[in-house]
């Protein structure tokens, strides 16, 4: 195995909520490292229920391709953009492409503003 860590990083900007909150997340989302079906991170049922930043690391992973996994727990508006970082000892994997399923259309541009009073 790499003595180097595998760490994966998910973080995105939960909206506001309308009303006051006791700080649960508008739109959850979850983090999985998978390698193959086995899912490593996180111990299934201790999944991050509080933060809008969620790490997986893994700590001398054997050779493999690993993935990750983005789903929603809840999720208010139908979507959520989000980064996701990895570092550790990773290749690129050569004609390897995003799932159709996970590619949607783009947002609408945002409105152009007028031109300001002469």
């Amino acid at each position: 195995g790499s003595t180097e860590e595998l760490r994966a990083t998910l973080a995105w900007t939960d909206p506001a909520t309308a009303v006051v909150s006791d700080g649960s997340l508008v739109n959850d989302l979850d983090l999985k490292l998978m390698l193959g079906a086995k899912q490593l991170w996180p111990v299934p049922g201790l999944e991050d229920r509080v933060n809008n930043v969620e790490r997986a690391v893994w700590s001398e992973p054997d050779l493999g391709r690993y993935y990750l996994e983005v789903k929603a727990q809840s999720l208010q508006g139908g979507s959520q953009a989000y980064a996701i970082a990895v570092t550790g000892h990773v290749s690129h994997v050569a004609d390897a492409t995003t799932e159709d399923a996970c590619l949607g259309p783009r947002p609408p541009s945002p409105p152009s503003l007028p031109p300001p009073p002469p």
